[in-house]
């Protein structure tokens, strides 16, 4: 048994997902539909301006007054939860990564337990094939499907085209549904996963913030002045994970204490007189250093900083 669901929210403020509705298709490995439903719910939050502005390619397809009626994701939590779990299906969606990421989102908001759950992203096994991304509706015309009638961002409707997709794609290449999930385990996403992924842009959004709060800071007083008045620039390297991020944090305080000062974005040197410093993790190539040489600044790995502060 196959279970593909979509999800539409009122908005993602705050990198969390209010759902208004889950929609879902179950179907047996030959693509035959058992069940479809869209499960309709009030997000209690606002709506997004542009979902009921006729504008952009994203209509809902209820109105305001319809979803705010609905009771929240609570009431329908156990339902959700056996729809995934229950009889242990195969679950599948398009860019299904940010679908199971709401559920997340909806379970940790009102305080219930997750859902444990993996699934599979038919976008990503298409864009791999076929060497090219495209939205939902573009692949439903890619393999002809459009005589289904289909609404797309109706919940259901979208989880239903998304199975059609995955339906001709194992026509297309003479392949069963259980094939191409055997040999494409990697496109599974786990609900673990998705809450990991949220657990590390939550630990790098507050590391950057506590970085920014020492952009263009002086220090009056610095405790040590192996750096006096010089200006530092973190390179890309340096911000690309929590850990690169806490390292900087760590060379950024010592910046200070050595009475540099950290600039967001360094002005170019000159042929005659060169600029700051740019600071590159210990990894990176001297091929990524070259644009900072085009701009007359010096480059400097955190090793080497690390060397020179007190």
């Amino acid at each position: 048994m196959m279970v593909f669901f979509d999800c539409e929210c009122a908005n993602c403020k705050g990198g969390i997902g209010k759902i208004c509705s889950l929609g879902y298709v179950v179907c047996d490995d030959d693509f035959n539909v058992i069940q479809k439903e869209d499960i309709v719910m009030n997000p209690e939050s606002e709506f997004d301006w542009y979902l009921f502005s006729g504008k952009g390619d994203i209509s809902l397809s209820y109105s305001k007054e319809y979803f705010k009626s609905q009771p929240a994701f609570p009431e329908f939590y156990e339902k959700i939860k056996a729809i995934f779990t229950k009889d242990n299906p195969v679950v599948a969606g398009f860019a299904v990564g940010n679908d199971v990421g709401f559920v997340n989102s909806a379970c940790a908001r009102y305080k219930l337990p997750f859902i444990e759950f993996r699934a599979f992203d038919v976008e990503k096994i298409l864009s791999q094939f076929y060497g090219e991304k495209r939205k939902l509706k573009e692949w439903c015309r890619f393999f002809a499907s459009n005589d289904e009638k289909l609404q797309f961002h109706n919940s259901a409707d979208d989880a239903h085209a998304t199975m059609l997709c995955l339906k001709y794609f194992c026509q297309e290449n003479k392949k069963s549904v259980s094939e191409v999930f055997e040999s494409h385990k990697d496109l599974f996403v786990s609900s673990q996963q998705m809450l990991d992924q949220a657990r590390e842009r939550e630990r790098k959004k507050k590391l950057k913030e506590k970085i920014e709060r020492f952009h263009n800071r002086v220090n009056r007083s610095p405790t040590y002045t192996t750096v006096l008045n010089q200006n530092f620039e973190l390179d890309s390297s340096m911000c690309r994970t929590s850990s690169d991020l806490e390292k900087s944090l760590k060379l950024v305080h010592k910046i200070y204490d050595n009475g540099g000062i950290l600039r967001r974005h360094l002005r170019a040197g000159t042929e005659k007189e060169k600029g700051g410093y740019v600071i590159f993790s210990n990894e990176s190539s001297e091929e990524a250093k070259k644009g900072v040489d085009r701009r007359f600044l010096h480059a400097i790995t955190e090793n080497e900083l690390s060397g020179i502060l007190e």
